[in-house]
């Protein structure tokens, strides 16, 4: 709805980028050593919000290093960071933090950081999901729920930023590149744009390696998901209009074919929300693992995923949540593990789909 004497939110949005671009130069300026940390499982949009900051940063005279908290699971992730060279560490900085002046958070609402919040301040938090309600404090923060993906919002600035910065072509190609898969992913190959998608788009287009990215897209379904898809749709259910399924204990090397599984079986199925869930069990860590998927794009999908965890998020069309199990980690009984936490998984969700006749999101 136009406002502001008529003009629209995206224009307003869109007239304040380079007013956003000179901030996070500037912010750039007060902390020379940057820590940028990807959470949870590293996905091309999180991936390439982070390594662009990185370039953007290092041309303004800051050093940035690129932690994940977990290895890429997909053959595509593995692929855009090892072939474009993509600097990312994988193991926690731990008591090293220190040498640090602050650190980034890219495409999650959160910014605590486990060994980091508190010790370091943030200085950047970009994010396209809806904002959490009391955020910690970020110097530089842009939450953009009108963006279908965090590297909507790094393109955007980065239009403003290579005319300011010295940008070889090489480099230019190479960022674009990884922007434009981070845009291809979250928006499911560009099916789901915004105004401010197309705008980044525009610019990404000519300039990414389109080549590249249609090898990368054209990449098959995992040979181990087809195993966990086979499971998938053994243990399907649909409730009302609803899909729900389990697929037990997913390796911790493939846990993103949760979300591949549910993607697919919302394509397969004309249904309201599909809800894929699986246990994930890494080291002595154990962790139920979901992934919703509806194709209503006004239906509050973080607000739903928030009666499941409050640490999980959603945004139109997708979302995930984690509950922390480990205290089962050591069961002598995984099977019957499983059954509980399959048939308590899937009470909890029926439940919840009921509540909407009473409290629609």
């Amino acid at each position: 709805m136009p406002g502001n004497g008529g003009i629209s939110e995206t224009e307003t949005t869109v007239r304040s980028i380079p007013q956003r671009a000179t901030d996070l130069l500037k912010a750039i300026a007060a902390a020379r050593n940057v820590l940028a940390v990807i959470k949870g499982s590293p996905d091309p949009d999180a991936i390439a919000a982070a390594y662009t900051f990185r370039q953007i940063a290092e041309k303004a005279g800051g050093r940035v290093v690129v932690e994940s908290e977990q290895q890429p699971s997909l053959p595509q992730n593995r692929r855009i960071i090892a072939d474009l060279h993509l600097p990312i560490h994988y193991e926690a900085v731990g008591d090293s933090v220190r040498f640090f002046d602050a650190y980034a958070v890219f495409d999650h609402q959160s910014i605590q950081v486990d060994g980091v919040t508190g010790v370091i301040p943030c200085l950047v938090h970009i994010d396209h999901h809806q904002a959490v309600d009391h955020p910690l404090p970020a110097r530089f923060r842009w939450i953009c729920e009108e963006a279908g993906s965090t590297s909507t919002l790094i393109a955007l600035l980065l239009e403003h930023l290579v005319t300011r910065q010295d940008w070889s072509s090489a480099e230019e190609q190479k960022a674009c590149t990884a922007l434009y898969f981070g845009m291809h992913t979250d928006t499911d190959a560009f099916s789901h744009l915004t105004e401010l998608d197309q705008r980044a788009l525009n610019f990404l287009r000519p300039r990414a390696d389109i080549a590249f990215i249609n090898h990368l897209a054209s990449l098959p379904f995992p040979r181990p998901a087809l195993r966990y898809l086979e499971r998938a749709i053994q243990n399907q259910e649909i409730y009302r209009d609803w899909l729900i399924t389990g697929m037990g204990f997913v390796d911790s090397r493939h846990r993103d074919a949760i979300a591949l599984i549910a993607d697919f079986l919302l394509r397969r199925h004309e249904v309201n929300m599909v809800v894929a869930f699986a246990l994930i069990r890494q080291d002595d860590q154990l962790r139920l693992d979901a992934a919703l998927r509806s194709p209503d794009k006004e239906f509050d999908l973080d607000r739903l995923i928030k009666r499941f965890s409050p640490a999980g998020g959603g945004r139109a069309f997708k979302g995930a949540f984690q509950v922390d199990l480990s205290y089962f980690s050591d069961t002598p009984h995984p099977i019957l593990l499983w059954h509980l936490v399959r048939l308590s998984t899937t009470a909890k969700i029926r439940y919840q789909r009921d509540q909407l006749d009473v409290q629609p999101l």
